[in-house]
């Protein structure tokens, strides 16, 4: 697949990408968490699809990585969204990196929030302190376990602690599980 998009270029890569899942499919790549590149990644998460997008796209130069993560982003339906985001990780960390993020902690659609923030460390290392807490107080509302947040300890601060304390007390006062 790859030699064919790099003989064809971006616009079949386009046609291709969207074929990942049927040829490549679904599975997990491995049997825990261990790192991929610089990646921290659950390896049971990450599908043989996310690992052939990022492939695909890893050896474009990064303007053009950027240009074509938002456009696949943009015009992707749910399985080809939640590819890029896997995908993310494995990429080098760019504005179209901060930008899908960004995206995806305003989703109300938990797939994709988890594609991009669960199971793997990107947020940790590519996110500023104000954005990240908000992505650990949405996985705490949304009871994603904090265990699934990978790269959390490296990150933990008294002002995401006092958040935390916070949110679980409106909770509580809403007679809502903690």
């Amino acid at each position: 697949i790859k030699r064919d998009v790099q003989a064809k270029g971006l616009a079949h890569l386009e046609v291709v990408f969207a074929s990942l899942p049927r040829r490549l499919g679904k599975d997990p790549v491995g049997p825990g968490i261990g790192l991929v590149g610089s990646a921290l990644l659950d390896q049971r998460v990450l599908r043989h699809c996310d690992l052939g997008a990022a492939c695909l796209l890893e050896p474009l130069p990064v303007p053009e990585l950027n240009r074509t993560l938002e456009r696949l982003y943009t015009q992707g339906d749910a399985e080809e969204r939640r590819m890029i985001l896997k995908a993310l990780s494995l990429l080098e960390i760019g504005p179209a990196t901060h930008a899908l993020l960004e995206t995806a902690h305003r989703t109300n659609d938990m797939v994709l929030f988890e594609a991009a923030f669960a199971d793997q460390d990107l947020a940790a290392r590519a996110l500023a302190d104000d954005m990240y807490f908000r992505v650990v107080l949405k996985s705490a509302f949304n009871d994603i376990d904090h265990e699934r947040l990978l790269g959390i300890e490296q990150r933990a601060r008294p002002e995401l602690s006092s958040m935390l304390l916070e949110c679980m007390s409106e909770r509580e006062a809403a007679g809502r599980p903690v």
